[in-house]
């Protein structure tokens, strides 16, 4: 499948953490090659022998795996990238710290791979030897240094390589950094240089951010989008909603694209397929419709209503600050009737919220129990038992609402209510935003009046 809009349309595996299982890893490269995707970029941060350990070969038991990995790639048309991150302990003018990363290269270049990076992102901008602060006139110059020669043995070893890096200022903004603006003059220009946007983890992907920052690389942008990734800070949410806030005519100024996505493989799917929708022809892109079928596809047709509602409870992200726009829409409304002093048996908008936890609870039941993608249900788990707590909150909550409507004893419905409360707030993962909290905080403090 091929595309007139972005010439790479990737995946790099680029996150903190976990990295994914080889199993894994070779499902994504099929995934990907049924959905248009023709490039994927080996770089888990926690891979020890790409980063922290970068000089030490890959055990022996490793080769078979990676080939494996490779062939799968190439029969799906997709294009294996390989990448070394150096930048923790380089010394940049050593021949001998070279031939490490060469020889890194060359075990992947028998392998069959053609597409090589260097990625000195995560890195502070320091020179860690004399010897290098004695040959570089700045940091800028040094990077430079080490591209421009492994790209020239690179194509020595053969002119189909090819070479892309991530610089240590990844999100720059006007009018730009020196790093950037250097490294831009002295880089040579067939080395693709990687942009995640204005911010670390981009709400907006914007034309004209790419443009200026091509302007100031003098060449276009690889766009690395940090979108679904959820590590780091981020690691207690799940990531599901679609892309969206990527500019339709991103594609005329980046080179392409390579999405990092979570460390839950399987959940990952639901925003790569909306993203695969999105790079196939941004003009039309709609992030609503897409995110239906991605949705549906994740979790087949009979669970994907069930799938939808804990995923429109799992929108915080970069991309969205609210977690639960109908959920904080229906408390909103109970609270003002509480406030308005109307009675809560009659009140409307707590049957509302009542029928809406009703589904959450069946929702949750059948994607723990009945969805037929097991890889999927075990990536949810944690967070559909948070879900579950939410859910007996908010349940705990009306029960004690209409107690006390009828001058009924609800001091057990608070007690749920605080067994709930705790096993909420000391739950490592997030989801259904916090607006159930302040309802039955309205009538926990009341029970204490009362």
């Amino acid at each position: 499948m091929s595309s007139a809009y972005f010439n790479i349309r990737g995946v790099v595996e680029g996150f903190y953490g976990f990295y994914y299982t080889h199993q894994e890893r070779m499902a994504l490269l099929r995934y990907m090659g049924q959905h248009g995707f023709n490039m994927y970029l080996y770089a888990p941060k926690n891979d020890r022998h790409h980063r922290d350990r970068w000089r030490d070969p890959y055990p022996p038991q490793s080769r078979v795996l990676f080939s494996e990995t490779i062939q799968v790639a190439i029969k799906n048309e997709i294009r294996f990238c390989y990448g070394i991150s150096p930048g923790t302990s380089v010394c940049y003018s050593s021949t001998e710290d070279f031939r490490s990363i060469t020889d890194k290269f060359i075990y992947f270049y028998d392998l069959g791979v053609r597409s090589f990076s260097l990625l000195l992102d995560d890195i502070l901008p320091e020179f860690i030897y004399s010897e290098d602060r004695d040959r570089y006139e700045s940091y800028a110059h040094a990077h430079a240094d080490l591209c421009n020669r492994m790209y020239v043995w690179l194509k020595d070893r053969d002119e189909g390589c090819e070479l892309s890096m991530c610089p240590t200022d990844y999100a720059d903004t006007p009018p730009f950094s020196m790093y950037t603006k250097t490294l831009g003059q002295m880089l040579n220009p067939e080395i693709m240089i990687m942009y995640t946007g204005v911010q670390v983890c981009a709400r907006e992907i914007r034309g004209i951010d790419a443009k200026a920052y091509g302007e100031a690389i003098k060449r276009k942008p690889l766009i690395w989008d940090n979108y679904p990734v959820n590590d780091g800070e981020m690691a207690a949410d799940l990531h599901l909603g679609p892309i969206q806030g990527r500019d339709p005519e991103l594609y005329k100024q980046v080179c392409g694209v390579l999405i990092n996505p979570m460390n839950q493989m399987e959940a990952s799917k639901i925003a790569l397929a909306t993203y695969a929708n999105y790079m196939a022809d941004p003009i039309i892109y709609d992030a609503q419709a897409s995110w239906e079928l991605a949705l549906e596809e994740a979790a087949g047709l009979q669970y994907a209503p069930a799938l939808r509602l804990m995923a429109e409870n799992a929108l915080k992200s970069p991309l969205k600050i609210h977690n639960a726009v109908r959920l904080e829409s229906l408390v909103s409304a109970v609270m003002e009737a509480l406030k308005a002093g109307v009675s809560s048996i009659e009140d409307p908008a707590k049957a509302a919220l009542d029928d809406y936890l009703n589904q959450i609870d069946q929702a949750s039941y059948t994607l723990a129990n009945y969805m037929q993608n097991d890889a999927l249900r075990s990536e949810l788990l944690p967070w559909l038992e948070l879900w579950d707590w939410w859910r007996r909150l908010g349940k705990s909550t009306i029960r004690a609402l209409n107690l006390r409507e009828t001058d009924s004893d609800f001091q057990i419905a608070i007690r749920d209510i605080q067994t709930a409360r705790r096993a909420i707030q000391k739950h490592p993962k997030r989801i259904m935003g916090n607006s159930l909290m302040s309802l039955a905080e309205w009538i926990s403090e009341r029970s204490h009046a009362d």
